[in-house]
């Protein structure tokens, strides 16, 4: 039984991991825009057309951490995510490249 819990308490953090990421491209992409979503066999990669403007990869996984002062959104979301990938061990980490912002799950 404990097992099963573990598992299923597991299943429910991979889902906010990716439900976060997936919010994020949404809520931070142009209503014109573009958004991707690309799997490997040990990678899963989110991204989505920016203004041309790249985050500081430094602030941008810390908590309450916003790009703009005018968006909406707690600044919660990607600091959530982090967590939950460095609990799985695995590593999240931003790229900006040819007017996209790249958030890269690596497992």
């Amino acid at each position: 039984v404990l097992n099963l819990f573990i598992l299923f308490y597991c299943l429910i953090l991979i889902e906010i991991l990716i439900r976060n990421l997936f919010l994020n491209a949404i809520r931070h992409t142009d209503p014109h825009g573009e958004i991707i979503v690309s799997t490997s066999h040990n990678e899963m990669i989110f991204s989505n057309s920016s203004d041309g403007q790249a985050l500081n990869p430094e602030k941008i996984f810390q908590r309450f951490s916003r790009g703009h002062s005018t968006e909406h959104g707690t600044g919660l979301g990607l600091h959530i995510a982090r967590k939950i990938a460095n609990l799985h061990q695995w590593i999240i980490r931003y790229e900006h490249d040819n007017n996209f912002h790249y958030f890269i799950l690596e497992f």
